[in-house]
């Protein structure tokens, strides 16, 4: 899918300085987001599109990318492409099998029985049906295992547990943790973990970093991680206090792998093969996740 629009931008250089753009392009700007995890499509496209008016009707926006959720800079973009209004603005919107006929019917037929709505977005370039949710709290409620609380450790599966960090130094944001493992191919959660703030910066509370790492490094103990996966955010303090004890794998948080990973979380929660238990905090956050 793709929407065309030509007001002007600029592109800030290393030095500070502004230089005109003829032309930009956006890949996967549906899925734009921040270092706080929200939609930061918008003020993005706005920092970059201010005037193209030297460059007339040669200045060109390029916006590129699966569709997502009805709502957001691309959506809007697309909306007021589509009807017809603005002269200067183009929609095109076509699904993978017309872009790429080398897609056999048989691999179609299979991604849709697997996730169809997935499908329908990655592959029929359908928006979502939801506006909001990313997942139907139906579907999260069938997964969650109520007969239990979080999970010791089991020794048979140790070196097979993942910890997951989303570090966050403190405000509106919490730092959290996930321990995980699979058995067969189905994705247990362990535990999931939030780290309370403890001082005050003057300007909002902060979680002490040095306490993460030790409670790091205490479950390491207990579980034997195969590895801890972090985000590129507020990370690289503990990567490289951290990594000569425990493997460290840092994830680059991109659009390409953002829908990845989506679509991955959506696929376990439509197929039943992840197995939660009621932390109503954590099931809260999954229910409004979008």
């Amino acid at each position: 899918m793709a929407v065309c629009s030509a007001p002007c931008l600029r592109v800030v250089d290393r030095d500070g300085g502004w230089r005109a753009r003829s032309s930009i392009i956006f890949d996967e700007l549906a899925f734009a987001i921040d270092t706080d995890g929200n939609q930061s499509g918008s003020s993005l496209y706005q920092a970059l599109a201010p005037s193209t008016a030297q460059f007339g009707k040669l200045g060109k926006i390029l916006l590129l990318s699966s569709p997502w959720i009805q709502q957001g800079i691309f959506w809007d973009l697309f909306q007021q492409a589509r009807s017809g209004k603005f002269a200067y603005m183009q929609a095109v919107q076509l699904p993978s099998w017309e872009v790429n006929p080398t897609l056999s019917q048989d691999f179609l037929e299979q991604e849709k029985a697997r996730d169809l709505e997935m499908f329908a977005i990655e592959y029929g370039a359908e928006f979502s049906g939801s506006i909001n949710a990313f997942l139907d709290a139906d579907v999260i409620g069938a997964v969650i295992n109520r007969d239990r609380s979080g999970l010791a450790p089991i020794p048979k599966y140790r070196g097979n547990y993942v910890l997951s960090l989303d570090p966050a130094r403190g405000g509106r944001d919490a730092y959290t943790a996930c321990i995980v493992h699979y058995e067969g191919d189905r994705l247990m959660v362990d535990r999931w973990h939030e780290f309370e703030p403890s001082w005050s910066d003057g300007k909002k509370l902060q979680v002490d970093v040095g306490a993460v790492e030790a409670w790091i490094l205490e479950q390491h103990k207990r579980y034997g991680f195969k590895k801890v996966v972090l985000d590129q955010y507020n990370s690289q303090s503990t990567i490289q206090r951290l990594h000569r004890q425990v493997k460290i794998e840092e994830l680059t948080w991109t659009a390409p792998s953002k829908t990845q990973a989506f679509s991955q979380l959506r696929e376990l929660f439509h197929s039943s093969k992840i197995d939660l238990y009621p932390h109503s905090k954590a099931i809260s956050q999954l229910k409004h996740l979008n």
